[in-house]
């Protein structure tokens, strides 16, 4: 008889996963994230366009209320500055009267 011959065992390698499962289960997930009909689908958009408005409408009246909020501490500001710029009105009128010239008075 012949004698036999060794033959190298064949590594077992480890497979990746193909590149064509992965398409099919994003497919999936989406179909499954859908709705079944064209009127829930509707319902939902126009739930979340209603919460999404009421969430700018409440912005929007936070930043009015702070506009508000402004303008009367800027108000009252100018209020307390008013006697003080009518004060420093009288006394530029006297310093001009006693700056200028006198005339003399016709008898």
């Amino acid at each position: 008889m012949a004698a036999r011959t060794k033959t190298t065992a064949k590594k077992k390698v480890s497979r990746t996963t193909t590149r064509g499962k992965a398409p099919i289960s994003r497919l999936n997930r989406l179909t499954k994230d859908l709705p079944p009909t064209l009127r829930v689908f509707a319902r939902q958009v126009r739930a979340r366009l209603n919460r999404l408005e009421q969430r700018i409408d409440r912005v929007q009246a936070t930043y009015r209320n702070q506009v508000a909020h402004l303008i009367r501490v800027a108000s009252h500001r100018i209020d307390q500055a008013e006697p003080a710029r009518k004060q420093v009105i009288r006394l530029l009128s006297r310093i001009e009267k006693a700056i200028s010239p006198r005339t003399k008075k016709v008898r």
